[in-house]
């Protein structure tokens, strides 16, 4: 789970990735380097300041099929649910 985009992250992102990182087994990254593929989150952050997340989930560069992600996403629903009331 990667919460930082930038000098404007919020404070408390980082508290909030390892609340969502328990609901789902999935680890936090805790890297504070910023990638081509973080810009729109990078920009939600800039503007808001309010804390954003990405989820890495799948395989690396190969397409899953709708059995692949069902497990996937029963997994994340709780991390999802406590996303919004954050």
């Amino acid at each position: 789970i990667k919460y930082y985009f930038g000098e404007k992250t919020p404070s408390y992102s980082r508290l909030f990735a390892y609340i969502l990182s328990s609901a789902c087994g999935y680890t936090v990254d805790e890297k504070k380097q910023i990638y081509d593929d973080d810009i729109l989150c990078k920009w939600f952050v800039e503007q808001s300041e309010i804390p954003a997340f990405t989820f890495k989930v799948g395989k690396k560069n190969s397409i899953m099929t709708v059995n692949e992600i069902e497990p996937i996403f029963a997994r994340l629903l709780e991390s999802f649910l406590l996303a919004l009331i954050v």
